[in-house]
C-alpha cells in the first residue's frame, strides 16, 4: 500500500511539474537517501487579477459508471467523488476483469473512466474492446503524465474525454455531462 502511494503521488508531482513547463531532477545514494527538486519556469510578470465571475453550479447525474484503475486509493477516491456528484460507480482494478464485467452486460454502464496505464492491458487496448462491444458507449480516458497520449490524440481515438490527474471536481463534472449528453467541447461554454 506504501508503494502504491508512492507511486501514485511521483506520477502526480511529474503530471503537475511536467503541465506547468517544469522538471524533476532526482538525486539518490544507497544509504544516504533520496532529494527531489522540481524545477518551475519564471514568470517574468505579475499576473492579471481574475475577474470575479460567479462559478456555474456543479452538475452531477444518476448515470452507472464504470471506473477502470489499478491503484485501489485513487478509484477509491474517485468513486467517491462520483457519489458526491449522484453517480452510481462500479470499480474495478483489473483491466481484463473489468473487460470480462462488461461484456456480460454492457447494457448495465452509462459511461466508462479508465487509466491508461495498467499492467496486463493498457486502458487504451481495453477501451477500444470496450467501443468494439457497444460503440455509442462514451469513454473517458484518464492518466497521470503520459507523453505517449494527450487530449487531442485520446479524442482522435474516440475518447470521449481526456483527463490529466489529479483533475479538479469541476472538470470531471464536466467531462462526464459531455460525455454523457454527446456535447462537443465547443458545444460549451
Amino acid at each position: 500500500m506504501y508503494q502504491t502511494l508512492i507511486i501514485f503521488c511521483n506520477r502526480t508531482v511529474q503530471g503537475i511539474v511536467k503541465n506547468h513547463g517544469g522538471d524533476i531532477q532526482v538525486k539518490s545514494r544507497p544509504g544516504k537517501g533520496t532529494v527531489f527538486k522540481a524545477y518551475f519556469p519564471v514568470i517574468k510578470t505579475a499576473a492579471e487579477p481574475e475577474e470575479k465571475t460567479r462559478a456555474e453550479p456543479i452538475v452531477g447525474g444518476t448515470e452507472h459508471v464504470l471506473l477502470v484503475d489499478d491503484e485501489i486509493i485513487v478509484a477509491d477516491a474517485t468513486r467517491g467523488r462520483l457519489n458526491a456528484l449522484g453517480y452510481r460507480v462500479t470499480i474495478e482494478t483489473d483491466s481484463v476483469q473489468a473487460l470480462e464485467r462488461f461484456r456480460q452486460g454492457p447494457g448495465d454502464y452509462d459511461l466508462v473512466i479508465t487509466d491508461m496505464t495498467m499492467p496486463g492491458m493498457s486502458g487504451e487496448k481495453m477501451a477500444r474492446e470496450i467501443m468494439g462491444i457497444c460503440p455509442k458507449i462514451p469513454v473517458i480516458l484518464s492518466t497521470g503524465f503520459n507523453p505517449k497520449i494527450c487530449e487531442q490524440k485520446a479524442l482522435e481515438k474516440g475518447f470521449a474525454a481526456f483527463l490529466t490527474k489529479p483533475v479538479a471536481l469541476r472538470d470531471m463534472a464536466m467531462a462526464l455531462r459531455r460525455a454523457l449528453d454527446g456535447l462537443d467541447k465547443k458545444d460549451l461554454p
